[in-house]
């Protein structure tokens, strides 16, 4: 099997019943809720762990970009056609996932 460097490896989220309570700052799953740009959230800024799987998202939330803290971020499977370089200016993240975008 080839390797993949760290920050392409997949990111396979720990059962929500773990450690939950210790999590429940620094993740966020947001799977499956229909959600477009117009409808995000706001982040806080101390998340390390963002998941936006499964939604209607159709550009890259540019507030992800202020988030120093992300170390894991999923928004496969919604309808983005393109990430800002700058994502690369993100310090602490090592993991991403786009696939499935449309």
């Amino acid at each position: 099997m080839p390797q993949h460097p760290a920050f392409l490896r997949p990111w396979i989220p720990e059962s929500e019943e773990t450690e939950a309570q210790d999590k429940s700052e620094t993740h966020l799953v947001l799977r499956n809720e229909r959600l477009t740009n117009e409808t995000l959230p706001k982040f806080i800024e101390t998340l390390t762990h963002l998941s936006l799987k499964q939604n209607q998202i159709q550009v890259f939330p540019e507030q992800i970009l202020r988030l120093q803290a992300l170390q894991r971020l999923s928004l496969a499977e919604n309808r983005l056609h393109s990430v800002p370089t700058e994502i690369i200016n993100l310090p602490c993240l090592i993991s991403l996932s786009l696939a499935n975008n449309r």
